[in-house]
């Protein structure tokens, strides 16, 4: 069943973020904060924007996606509730997928599906918090500290201990 609001889709705001550098993530935010109840937002992406589904749901967006060709993906956006959404755990999320993308167009799709099932999984095995101290611990040991760093920050946000922290180096 088609949703209804897709008839709309061709009067949505379009926002081409495949060339773009950098953290554009705020820019997509904001103009999305900006939309009524009906209106909406097409992303274009270079990978299936999975990191953005959930961030958008929180504000009260319902999504489709469509695969227009290799390499290229419009993800349209309809906000039905207008909701600010719980918007916290930003920093969570793997900002830096957009860059591999410029590298291997299927290593984008990899790391994009990896965050979704394994990441952002629903009843995991191992708290995220543990997944964070572990990957902390990997960039440490392959002297990644700027990736360390991140892990670490995470890892303090999920409310990780200085206790755990020692354990983890000793």
């Amino acid at each position: 069943m088609e949703k209804e609001w897709l008839k709309n889709k061709n009067d949505f705001i379009e926002m081409d973020v495949r060339g773009l550098k950098g953290n554009f993530l705020p820019a997509i935010l904001k103009k999305a904060g900006m939309l009524k109840r009906g209106e909406g937002i097409r992303i274009v992406q270079s990978f299936e924007p999975i990191p953005l589904y959930a961030t958008l749901e929180e504000m009260g967006f319902d999504y489709v996606t469509e695969k227009q060709a290799e390499g290229e993906y419009a993800a349209f956006f309809c906000r039905l509730e207008e909701r600010t959404g719980d918007l916290s755990d930003l920093p969570l999320k793997p900002i830096v997928i957009t860059k591999y993308a410029d590298i291997d167009t299927t290593l984008a799709d990899l790391t994009v599906n990896f965050w979704q099932f394994i990441w952002a999984k629903e009843n995991p095995a191992i708290e995220l918090k543990m997944k964070f101290l572990l990957s902390l611990a990997n960039a440490v040991g392959s002297k990644r500290f700027r990736q360390a760093t991140r892990e670490l920050i995470k890892a303090y946000y999920l409310g990780v201990t200085v206790e755990q922290m020692d354990e983890l180096f000793s």
